[in-house]
C-alpha cells in the first residue's frame, strides 16, 4: 500500500490547531516595579492546510524607559526664602527648596492664579526615577490624599509636569519640632508644654498609622524613659499596640497618674502619690523634685546634642563612601581610558554591581541601588544578572527592617524577572508570596495586591491555565477601575493582560475592542513613555491580523520596527517578537516565501539575547517549521521542530499546550519525511495531553488523533487506525459538522476500513467525504488531491472503471 495515498494533506497535513496560546512572558517586573508584567502571547493562525503558521508571537509591555527630563531637574534652588524666583517647575514659580529626603524634594513655590504660596513635593530623582520611584511616590500621594485631620497638612492637588508627578500641598511656616521645644535664641519650653504637643502629633499619626514607628532613643528621667524603652521594644509583645496606648500613657504622666510602661512597686505607687499631694510633702522632697527636673533638662540637651553628632558622623561616612562608589563608577564611564576604545553599558552594569558589594553603605541605601541595576538589565534584556541584582535588594530590605510595601514589590521583581526567563512556575512561587505579603500587610483591595492578581494572571496564562488567568485579570480590573477610574494607566496595563488571555482562547473580536481600549489609555497618559505606545501600537496590530485584518496590521508593524531598533536597540527581544508576528501575518496571507526572513531574524535575535533555552527561542523556532514545511523544505521542518520540541520539554510543564502543539506539529514533520514510526507516538503523547485538558482540548484532540490514524495507516495497522480515526470523526462531528476538517477524518477512516478489505463500509464513507471535500472552496487543495487519490484506490478495487477515469480527471 502505498502511504501517500492515506495522507490527509499530501505535503502539508492537516493539523487542527486549538485556540492560540500564550508564550513566554516577556518581562513581568513584578508589579510595584511600576509597569505591569509584561508578556508576550502568540496569535492564531490557520492550521497547516491553509498555508499558515501555527502561532505566532506579540510582545507584551516592554521594560520601562527613562522618563523625560522635567524642567525642574535642570536647576537647583537655593533655600534662601527670599521671595525671589528661583525657576520654574510647570506653572509654579519655585521661590526655594526647604528639604531633601532619601528620595523626594520639597520646594517652597507660588501658585499661578492665586499667587498664594504652596509646598510642592517630586521626586529627587527626577527624570531619571525608576518605575518603583513613581509607583512608591503615587501611593504616598494616594494615601496623603486620603487623609483629613486639623493637624496634617492639606494636599491641595496632585499633577504631572513635563511627565513627572508633583504633589501640591498647603505650605506652612514653622521649625523642627526639636527647635521649637528647645529654641537656640531662647529659653527650652515646659515639659508639660511639650508632651502637649507631642500629643497633637500622636493624634494625627494615630488617624494614619496604627503601629509606631521605631527609631529614637532618649534618656530623659525614669518615667519617661519607660514610655521610650516601651515604645521602642525588640520583642513586639511588649511594645505599645497603638499610638492611642502611647498617648494615653503619656497624658497618665501629665497627671501624676501611674503610667503602664513601668513597673509597678510599691515604691512606685508611693512615689505617684506623692507627685500627687505635693502640699503633704515638706520643703526638702520639693527641692528633689526641683533637682531632678533641673537634671532631666540637662540630660536630654545633652542626649540630643550627643545623637546629633553620632548622625552627623553617620552621614557623612554614607555620603562619602557614595561619592567614592559613584566615581569609580563614573571613572568605568570615561570612554578615554586605555583598557577599550568602547564602554558598553552591559560592561558599565556589571562594573558597578562589583563596585556596590565593596561600598560602605546601610543596606537601605544598597538595596535601592541593586534595584535600579536590576532595572537596567532588564531593559537590556539580560534577565541573569537582573535576577541577581533584585535576590540582592530583596535581601536589604528584609535585613534593614524596610516597610512591607518594599519588600512586596521586590518580591514582585523576582518573579517578573524569573518569568521573563521562561522559568514560569519559580515566577508564579515569587508571586504568590509576594500576593501572601501584600495581602497581610497592606491589604487585598491595596494597589499592590491588584497589580500582583494581573502579574500571577499572566504567568498563569503562561503555564496555559487560561481560564484561572482570566478569572484573576476581571478581578483585578474591577478593582482598578473602582481605585483609579476608567482611563487610568493601571487599568490600561491591566486590559493588555486581559487581551492577551482573550486572545490566546480565540476570542478574538472581545480581545480588539479592549485593546484599542488599550491604545486611547496609553496615548493619553504616557504619550512620552516611547515604549509603552510602541507596545501597545504592535499589540493592536497583532490583534488585527488575528481577526485576518493583515494589511492594517503589517502597516504598524513596518512603522514601529525601525522605532524598536531606535529605542530598544537592534538585538533586544521585544524586537524579535515584533519580527515573529509580522511573520506570521505575511504567512496567514500565504506570503510564506516572504515570512521567512524576519522568522530567521528572531531566532537570531532570541539566541543572542535569551539564549539556547528559552521558551520564546521555540515559538520562533515551531513558527519557522512551519514556513519550512509550507515552502517544501520537510528536512529543515523537522530540525526546527525538532529543536523546538526540545527545548519545550525542559521548560514547559509536562501538560501544557504549546508542549502538545510541538508533538504535533514535529511528528506531522516525520510524516513528510516517512518516518512514521517516530511521528506515531508523537500524536499519541499529544492526544494524552489534549484530552487531559477536558473541554478545552477536544478540537485540538481530535487532530492529534487524526494525525495518528494516519501515522498508523502508513505503519499498516489499519486495526489499531480504525478506533482512533472514530473518536477523531466523532469529535469533528458533533464541533465542526459542516468543515472540510470533518471529512478530512471521514475519509481517513474509509482508508482504514479499505486497508482492512472492508469495501462496504469504505465505500459511503469516501464517496461523501470526497463530495463534500471537492464542493468546499475552504478545503486545502492538498487535502482535495488527497481524497481524489483514495477515491481511485477504492474504484480501482471495486472494478468501477468509469467512474475511476472521472476521478482522476478530478484529482489531476
Amino acid at each position: 500500500m502505498d502511504p501517500n495515498a492515506t495522507r490527509d494533506a499530501g505535503a502539508s497535513p492537516p493539523s487542527d490547531v486549538p485556540p492560540p496560546r500564550s508564550a513566554t512572558p516577556h518581562g513581568v517586573p513584578a508589579l510595584g516595579e511600576g509597569p505591569l508584567p509584561r508578556t508576550a502571547t502568540p496569535l492564531g493562525a490557520p492550521a497547516r492546510d491553509d498555508a499558515a503558521l501555527t502561532r505566532t508571537t506579540t510582545p507584551q509591555s516592554t521594560p520601562h524607559a527613562a522618563m523625560p527630563r522635567s524642567a525642574a531637574s535642570d536647576f537647583a534652588a537655593a533655600p534662601d526664602g527670599s521671595g525671589l524666583i528661583l525657576g520654574l517647575l510647570g506653572a509654579y514659580e519655585l521661590l526655594g527648596q526647604v528639604a531633601q529626603g532619601g528620595q523626594g524634594v520639597v520646594y517652597r513655590a507660588r501658585q499661578p492664579g492665586t499667587g498664594r504660596e504652596v509646598a510642592l513635593k517630586r521626586l529627587a530623582a527626577g527624570a531619571f526615577s525608576t518605575p518603583q520611584m513613581l509607583a512608591r511616590f503615587e501611593r504616598e500621594v494616594e494615601a496623603c490624599g486620603a487623609l483629613d485631620h486639623p493637624n496634617i497638612v492639606n494636599v491641595l492637588g496632585f499633577e504631572l509636569i513635563d511627565g513627572q508627578p508633583v504633589l501640591a500641598m498647603r505650605w506652612i511656616d514653622g521649625v523642627p519640632f526639636d527647635r521649637w521645644a528647645c529654641p537656640p535664641d531662647g529659653p527650652r519650653r515646659g515639659t508639660a508644654e511639650i508632651l502637649a504637643a507631642f500629643l497633637r502629633v500622636c493624634d494625627a499619626i494615630q488617624h494614619d498609622e496604627p503601629r509606631w514607628p521605631p527609631g529614637l532613643e532618649s534618656r530623659v528621667g525614669r518615667e519617661l524613659e519607660a514610655i521610650v524603652r516601651m515604645a521602642l521594644a525588640k520583642d513586639a509583645a511588649q511594645r505599645y499596640q497603638s499610638v492611642a496606648d502611647l498617648s494615653a500613657d503619656v497624658r497618665r504622666f501629665l497627671a501624676g497618674e501611674a503610667i503602664l510602661a513601668h513597673p509597678p512597686s510599691v515604691t512606685y505607687r508611693l512615689r505617684k502619690f506623692v507627685r500627687r499631694h505635693r502640699q503633704l510633702v515638706g520643703a526638702g522632697a520639693a527641692l528633689a523634685l526641683t533637682l531632678a527636673a533641673t537634671t532631666v533638662v540637662v540630660l536630654v540637651l545633652y542626649v540630643r546634642a550627643e545623637r546629633s553628632a553620632v548622625l552627623a558622623r553617620d552621614e557623612a561616612a554614607q555620603a562619602s563612601a557614595m561619592a567614592d562608589f559613584l566615581r569609580e563608577l563614573l571613572t568605568d564611564a570615561n570612554p578615554r581610558r586605555a583598557q577599550a576604545d568602547e564602554v558598553k553599558l552591559r560592561d558599565l552594569l556589571e562594573q558597578a554591581s562589583k563596585r556596590l558589594a565593596d561600598a560602605r553603605l546601610r543596606p537601605n541605601i544598597s538595596g535601592d541601588l541593586r534595584e535600579t541595576l536590576g532595572n537596567a538589565f532588564n531593559a537590556l534584556g539580560l534577565h541573569e544578572p537582573a535576577q541577581r541584582e533584585f535576590a540582592a535588594a530583596l535581601d536589604a530590605a528584609r535585613t534593614s527592617g524596610g516597610p512591607p510595601a518594599r519588600i512586596v514589590e521586590r518580591l514582585g521583581m523576582l518573579g517578573g524577572t524569573r518569568a521573563r526567563a521562561g522559568a514560569f512556575a519559580e515566577a508564579l512561587g515569587w508571586l504568590e508570596e509576594a500576593q501572601a505579603t501584600a495581602d497581610r500587610e497592606i491589604g487585598p483591595d491595596s494597589i499592590n495586591s491588584i497589580e500582583l492578581r494581573a502579574a500571577r494572571a499572566a504567568v498563569l496564562r503562561d503555564l496555559g491555565n487560561f481560564d484561572q488567568s482570566e478569572r484573576l485579570l476581571r478581578e483585578a480590573l474591577a478593582l482598578a477601575e473602582r481605585r483609579r477610574g476608567n482611563t487610568d494607566p493601571l487599568v490600561g496595563q491591566i486590559l493588555q493582560h486581559l487581551c492577551l488571555t482573550l486572545n490566546v482562547q480565540g476570542k478574538h473580536a472581545e480581545a480588539l475592542e479592549a485593546q484599542r481600549r488599550v491604545v486611547g489609555i496609553v496615548e493619553q497618559t504616557s504619550a512620552d513613555d516611547r515604549v509603552r505606545v510602541l507596545s501597545a501600537r504592535h499589540n493592536l496590530a497583532s490583534q488585527l491580523a488575528a481577526v485576518q485584518r493583515h494589511a492594517e496590521a503589517q502597516a504598524i508593524w513596518n512603522d514601529v520596527l525601525p522605532e524598536y531598533a531606535r529605542v530598544l536597540g537592534a538585538e533586544h527581544p521585544d524586537r524579535a517578537s515584533v519580527l515573529s508576528t509580522l511573520a506570521a501575518s505575511y504567512a496567514g496571507e500565504g506570503r510564506n516565501a516572504e515570512a521567512a526572513a524576519p522568522l530567521d531574524e528572531a531566532i537570531r535575535i532570541a539566541r543572542v539575547s535569551l539564549g539556547d533555552e528559552h521558551p520564546f527561542l521555540a515559538l520562533y523556532l515551531n513558527n519557522r517549521g512551519q514556513i519550512a514545511s509550507q515552502l517544501g523544505d520537510f528536512d529543515g521542518a523537522v530540525r526546527y521542530f525538532d529543536e523546538s520540541l526540545a527545548i519545550r520539554r525542559n521548560t514547559l510543564p509536562g501538560d501544557h499546550p504549546y508542549l502538545a502543539d510541538s508533538l504535533s506539529d514535529a511528528a506531522w514533520a516525520l510524516l513528510d519525511v516517512k518516518r512514521e514510526t517516530e511521528a506515531e507516538p508523537l500524536f499519541a503523547e499529544s492526544a494524552r495531553i489534549w484530552r487531559d485538558r477536558g473541554e478545552s482540548g477536544r478540537m485540538a484532540l481530535s487532530g492529534a488523533l487524526a494525525g495518528q490514524g494516519e501515522a498508523l495507516l502508513a505503519l499498516q495497522r489499519a486495526d489499531e487506525a480504525i478506533p482512533v480515526l472514530e473518536e477523531s470523526l466523532r469529535l469533528r462531528t458533533e464541533l465542526a459538522p459542516n468543515t472540510w476538517r470533518r471529512y478530512s477524518s471521514q475519509r481517513l477512516l474509509g482508508s482504514a476500513h479499505l486497508a482492512r478489505g472492508d469495501v462496504e463500509r469504505a465505500g459511503p464513507l469516501l464517496r461523501e467525504a470526497a463530495e463534500r471535500l471537492f464542493a468546499d472552496p475552504q478545503a486545502p487543495g492538498s487535502v482535495k488531491s488527497g481524497a481524489a487519490a483514495t477515491m481511485r484506490r477504492y474504484l480501482e478495487t471495486i472494478g468501477e472503471a468509469a467512474e475511476l477515469e472521472a476521478w482522476r480527471a478530478r484529482g489531476a
